[in-house]
Formats: C-alpha cells, sequence, structure tokens
C-alpha cells in the first residue's frame, strides 16, 4: 500500500518539473547563452561571397609541407589530403598504406568516424525543406515509445532542433558502450535505456546518443533506415560515389582499413574480421566511410551555398542557418571552439572563422572536415592511425589556413610548432602504449591452485550493460563481450585478470563465494555484471 511519502512524491515531482522548464523558458531557453561577440557572429557568405585569391595557393608546396610534417612524426599511415574552394581540387596528396598492399590514392574511402553527423544533419536538412520532418516539433510526437524518467529530460520539449546542436544533456554509460563497442543491443533496448538516461537540459554536452536517437526519428518518420536515407538522399544526388555505411560494402573497394601500432611504433592493420564485426556499431554519429574527394563534394555544397552542379539542392536560408552558432560549444581541440550549428561546429583560428566536424576513433581513424566561409576555401584531411596523428593532421591543418592567409605567418608558425607537437605526441604515444600493452604482459602468468580457471566459467549479465561470457581455452581464460573478445588474457592474482582485446587491455577482477565467482567487474570501464542464475 502506497505511504504518504509515496502519495506525495508524483506531485512534488510534477512541481519539480514545472519548476524547473518555467525557468529554462523564461531564462535561458534550450540552449545554454553564448558571449555577445559570438552571437554578433551570422555566416554571409551566401549573400556577400568574398573569394580569395586562388593563385596563392600553390600545389606543389602544399604536398611538400604534409611531405615533412609526416617526416618530422615519422608518421606511416594512410593519408587522404584535399585543399579546395567551390569548383575545383586546389591541392592534393595522398599516400600510405590502404588495403592489403595496396596504396591510398584519391579515391579511397576511410572511415570518418563523427564527421557523418555533419552528413547526417544535412539529411535532415534536406527531408525538413521536403516537409517530412520539423526541427522544432518535440521528439515524442515522432517516437511514441519514448519516455524519460529523469523530469530533467522530457520527449515534450526536445526536438530535432537541439539533438543536431547537442543541446539536450542526454547522458548514458550503458548506451555509449552498447552502441560504440559491444554491439549488443535491440530497439527496445535502446528506447529502454534513453528512458533511463540522465543528465538536463541545463547541461548541454556534445554526444553521440542526441544522433542515434536522430536515427532512430528518422527510421520512424519514414520507413527507411538512416544508411538509406543517406545513400538516396545525399549521397546520390552529390555524386558521393566513394561514401558507404556498410563495413562489408566498404571492404570489397580500396579502402584505408584502420590501423595501429604496437609497442615498437611498428603499424599494422586491424583484422578485417574485426572490422567487419564493428558493422553493429556503426550509427549515424559515426558510421560512414567516404573518400576525401567525395567529402571535398559535400563541403562544396555549403560553398556553393546550397548548390549541385548549378541547381538547388538545399535554400541558402537553410545552409545559413546550419552553420550558425546555434548553441554553446566549450569543446576543445586544435581551434577554439565556440559554437554548435547543425551538425558543424564553429571555431576560430586566431580572428579566422571555421565550420567544421572532425572524427576520431581508436580503433584508427581520424578525419579533419571543414571550411572558411569568409575564404571560399575548403579542407578535408583523413588518417587510418590515430595515435600520432592528431599532430599530423593539426600541422597540416594549421598551416593550410595560415597560408591562405599570410604566407610568412604560415612558415614561421609550422617551425614554431613542430617541436612542440613532437613532444605532445611522443607523450601521447607512450600513454596510450602504457593503456593498450598493459606492463603485466611483460611478466609470466600467476598460478593459484586452489583457485582454479573453472571457478570463473559462466555466462554474467547486466541489464544495463548486457553479457559477458567467459570460458577456459586450454590454460587461460577467454573472455567475450559483445565485439570485444579477448585475444589473450593473463592472470595477476587470484581473483584478477588482464585481457588483451587487441585495439586496448583491459583489467578484469572477478568476487568470489563459496568457490564460484559471483561478479566480474571491468575496472577501467567501471562496469559489473552478475553471474546469470540461468
Amino acid at each position: 500500500m502506497p505511504t504518504k511519502v509515496d502519495k506525495l512524491a508524483t506531485p512534488l515531482k510534477k512541481l519539480a518539473s514545472l519548476l524547473f522548464w518555467l525557468t529554462l523558458v523564461q531564462g535561458i531557453g534550450c540552449s545554454k547563452q553564448l558571449n555577445s561577440e559570438e552571437l554578433e557572429y551570422q555566416p554571409t557568405f551566401c549573400s556577400s561571397p568574398v573569394p580569395i585569391d586562388v593563385s596563392r595557393i600553390d600545389s606543389a608546396e602544399f604536398a611538400a609541407v604534409v611531405d615533412e610534417v609526416r617526416k618530422e612524426f615519422s608518421d606511416k599511415s594512410g593519408i587522404s589530403v584535399v585543399l579546395f574552394n567551390k569548383e575545383h581540387i586546389l591541392a592534393g596528396y595522398q599516400s600510405g598504406p590502404a588495403l592489403d598492399d595496396l596504396e591510398v590514392d584519391k579515391e579511397s574511402a576511410f572511415y570518418i568516424a563523427s564527421s557523418t553527423k555533419s552528413l547526417v544533419a544535412t539529411t535532415v536538412l534536406k527531408l525538413y525543406e521536403k516537409g517530412v520532418v520539423d526541427l522544432d516539433t518535440p521528439i515524442g510526437q515522432y517516437l511514441a515509445d519514448l519516455h524519460f524518467d529523469s523530469w530533467l529530460l522530457s520527449e515534450d520539449k526536445i526536438t530535432l532542433r537541439h539533438l543536431l546542436t547537442h543541446d539536450t544533456g542526454i547522458s548514458s554509460k550503458a548506451l555509449e558502450i552498447r552502441t560504440s563497442i559491444t554491439g549488443e543491443y535491440d530497439r527496445s533496448t535502446l528506447m529502454r535505456l534513453y528512458g533511463e538516461a540522465s543528465g538536463s537540459f541545463l547541461t548541454p554536452q556534445y554526444s553521440n546518443l542526441n544522433y542515434i536517437l536522430t536515427g532512430l526519428i528518422l527510421e520512424e518518420v519514414t520507413g527507411r533506415t538512416w544508411q538509406q536515407l543517406l545513400a538516396t538522399e545525399l549521397f546520390e544526388p552529390l555524386g558521393m560515389e566513394r561514401s558507404f555505411t556498410y563495413w562489408p560494402d566498404a571492404l570489397e573497394q580500396n579502402i584505408a582499413v584502420p590501423h595501429t601500432m604496437d609497442a615498437n611504433r611498428n603499424l599494422y592493420a586491424v583484422p578485417k574480421e574485426l572490422t567487419a564485426l564493428r558493422t553493429n556499431t556503426l550509427f549515424p554519429s559515426g558510421g560512414v566511410i567516404a573518400s576525401a574527394t567525395d567529402l571535398a563534394r559535400y563541403v562544396q555544397l555549403f560553398l556553393n551555398c546550397g548548390e549541385v552542379n548549378g541547381k538547388p539542392f538545399l535554400s541558402p536560408e537553410t545552409i545559413e542557418l546550419a552553420v550558425s552558432p546555434l548553441a554553446e560549444n566549450k569543446g576543445g581541440g586544435l581551434h577554439e571552439y565556440f559554437g554548435f550549428g547543425l551538425g558543424w561546429e564553429i571555431a576560430k583560428h586566431d580572428d579566422l572563422i571555421l565550420t567544421l566536424h572532425n572524427g576520431s576513433n581508436k580503433v584508427g581513424a581520424r578525419a579533419y572536415m571543414g571550411f572558411a566561409p569568409d575564404l571560399g576555401i575548403g579542407l578535408v584531411i583523413l588518417l587510418n592511425e590515430n595515435i600520432v596523428t592528431p599532430y599530423v593532421e593539426g600541422a597540416i591543418a594549421e598551416f593550410a589556413w595560415d597560408r591562405l592567409r599570410d604566407a610568412q605567418a604560415a612558415e614561421k608558425n609550422l617551425q614554431a610548432n613542430l617541436d612542440a607537437w613532437i613532444a605532445k605526441a611522443d607523450a601521447r604515444f607512450l600513454g596510450r602504449m602504457d593503456g593498450r600493452q598493459y606492463p603485466v604482459f611483460d611478466y609470466p602468468s600467476q598460478s593459484f591452485p586452489d583457485v582454479p580457471l573453472r571457478v570463473f566459467e559462466g555466462t554474467y549479465t547486466s541489464d544495463e550493460y548486457g553479457t559477458v561470457k567467459v570460458s577456459v581455452q586450454g590454460d587461460q581464460l577467454k573472455v567475450e563481450y559483445g565485439n570485444m573478445v579477448s585475444q589473450r588474457v593473463k592472470r595477476i592474482t587470484a581473483d584478477q585478470f588482464v585481457g588483451d582485446f587487441l585495439i586496448e587491455a583491459q583489467q578484469i577482477e572477478f568476487d568470489v563465494s563459496n568457490g564460484k565467482a559471483t561478479e566480474v567487474k571491468f575496472i577501467a570501464m567501471g562496469i559489473a555484471f552478475e553471474r546469470s542464475r540461468r
């Protein structure tokens, strides 16, 4: 029988929710406030274009600088770079390993990770102009089975506009792990976990979850997957013939497969079998494989104010809306970020405004895609490794933007920054290797006869995080957690192990009671699973 406290709880929750939303609407709305200088920035490149004199761009010089940067960092990854205006590729560079024995060329497709978000947002804008979806309709009207438990979130307040500008605050470790790592989910699980998500409109943050939810809305409204929509609404009209949303399709082509490094900095390709498995973690938040030339075609859509081959594709008003700072962005990185547009991030490089969306993945991917509206120039940098390459990307991007504005400054800044970047890259590399090649692998496995390995065998489950299967293979454990399958496992104490899951190591700890393990924990991830009784 409900107590007096129980009877009081629901009205109090409703009252608190009402006060919260009244404060939000009267105060800051659903966006964090930008400072006055940033609010003054309004893109006008469609109505008042200021094209740069492209004669200052020397393609041979550009290629020589990329070569120099790669030598400084001993970078041997696959790379494709294109610098372009609204009509032509002005400079380019391709080199390094792609697939099997093939080298990267102009048509090599790379996994672009989070840069996918921009392409998805533009697809939404195309559907918006067709009247299929509305940017300001509450998402609860699109997803009848979405119900947030938290009174700080509301399916009756959040809209597609909020999702595309990361202005929701939705947070869920369980959703992040299932969608980006393990691939353990179905639609009902996703909707349940969204309902259990934390966060609030008062603390908006960049999150993959906003775009995964966008994909669910698109499928619900159109009856087609986000992959199908990108193919028909974006790739085909723009002539993006080297763009894919399925690994198996891409692996049949000359794609620049992800690479990583061993502890001696030897570059090697991530096995194709593992790459193909990760199809179940390719979402609208980061699921496209595309060539640099295809992405140049995509950015040229914006440089041409919505026209493709001289014909309207999106209106100039929609284009400028997409690249306007609609919500605050406090993200760090190469540039000074200050705003989120619809699928774009707005940043400053000194006094130059940039519109861009980068992407990265520890499996082995790095993407830089953007343009300077006031210069009418775009830049795409794709790499298939992500340990040293962030600094390679940074050096190339900063040189390109400096060179376009001031040739002398570009040379000076490049030389001044290279030493600092190399030092950071070395430190980052060592830290990454310490995390990936766990030091305990340098020591022999320990033996504990009183606690045999069979004690740990079994299936462990969590409503939030999924299922872990543990078995004995010869003289060691095998741990399977969705896409994460141990390559080797070493024992360091009676109940602690370290598993090498190819891309990174994980310390695993068991709770043992009465001669049987009752719980398994992944220490670094901070998640636990109870032994299944079935």
